[in-house]
């Protein structure tokens, strides 16, 4: 959130900063798929990412989409409070999430 007239200044700078900054490597860890450890993508992966910005009447949007999962930021608009800016994750495809937690016996799995 931010103060009243504020976002109309920084939405333009946040998503050219989500547009610019964010490698796919970022992008593919965030939403859940390995990385090599030099931060590559692995040459076997034969998904596909894709970003695209968009431009409507109720303002503007950066998108990441990969195997039915998504990642976007917009401005949402003003509230007598202040500005909002929001991010959502949509997940439609949780099987490419791991979950690290013990077995009864203690050991950690997958």
């Amino acid at each position: 959130m931010f103060r009243p007239g504020t976002l109309t200044r920084l939405a333009p700078l946040l998503l050219e900063h989500g547009m610019l900054s964010f490698s796919s490597p970022d992008v593919l860890k965030f939403l859940g798929h390995r990385i090599n450890v030099s931060g590559q993508i692995p040459g076997n992966y034969e998904g596909e990412l894709t970003t695209d910005f968009k431009s409507r009447a109720s303002g503007d949007r950066v998108k990441y989409r990969i195997d039915g999962n998504s990642l976007k930021g917009y401005g949402k608009g003003s509230t007598p409070v202040g500005d909002l800016f929001r991010v959502e994750t949509l997940t439609q495809n949780v099987e490419v999430f791991k979950t690290y937690r013990p077995n009864e016996g203690g050991r950690r799995t997958t």
